[in-house]
């Protein structure tokens, strides 16, 4: 869901912005999302902004019923012509 409305921006897509951002966010147990806030920029406006609107587009479902605690918090990291370290 989330990757579906990642549109990435003009200024990644020839591949010389080598960059992540990574976001922090809380899923209620209805599937809405709070505390939405970036933890690490990628210094370039347009591209943190296509990150932060792909996750506030997205449609979370409910958390599981046999999950217990009424919400979870999760980080998500969005990169740009790099991989995730350790790949």
């Amino acid at each position: 869901e989330v990757y579906r409305n990642w549109v990435v921006p003009e200024a990644a897509q020839s591949g010389s912005a080598r960059v992540h951002v990574e976001f922090e966010f809380t899923l209620e147990r209805d599937g809405s999302m709070s505390a939405l806030r970036m933890l690490e920029s990628s210094r370039t406006a347009c591209l943190d902004q296509a990150a932060e609107n792909a996750l506030s587009a997205g449609k979370f479902k409910a958390l599981p019923n046999d999950y217990k605690p009424p919400r979870v918090t999760m980080r998500v990291t969005f990169f740009y012509n790099e991989a995730p370290q350790g790949s």
